[in-house]
């Protein structure tokens, strides 16, 4: 497995890169420039936005649908709004989208769990934030 991480500063994803080497395993690092998503995105199985980038207001996205292939699955963990710019980019690249609804309940369920020593109510909480969100 490969993984390659981008980072607006670069020193950062070095860093990041490294102590993931470490551990084992092939990591690259780059930056944020068009030329260096389209190497990372040729061969790419799944791209994970991390960035507040499409969030509430602030719209748009780093990465276009020429960047993207079908194979590819997006994962952009902005929940707000629901769809944004990079998925809609992604699906018309023909790849699959999802935003990050799942990962914020899946947080929220371990946070439960480690506070309360309980199993979180998973239905009621995908609910409550169904509900929070407007959806």
């Amino acid at each position: 497995m490969e993984l390659t991480l981008l980072n607006r500063t670069v020193s950062r994803a070095e860093e990041l890169a490294l102590k993931l080497r470490e551990k084992g395993g092939e990591v690259k690092w780059g930056g944020l420039e068009r030329a260096e998503l389209r190497e990372a995105l040729r061969s790419a199985d799944v791209l994970i936005n991390a960035t507040p980038v499409g969030m509430d207001q602030r719209g748009g996205t780093l990465v276009t649908h020429e960047l993207m292939h079908p194979g590819l699955f997006v994962m952009d963990l902005v929940y707000h709004p629901p769809e944004t710019e990079l998925m809609k980019e992604a699906r018309r690249a023909g790849a699959k989208a999802e935003n990050g609804l799942g990962m914020l309940l899946y947080q929220a369920a371990l946070s439960f769990r480690i506070f309360t020593g309980k199993r979180a109510p998973l239905e009621v909480m995908r609910r409550a934030l169904r509900r929070g969100m407007g959806s």
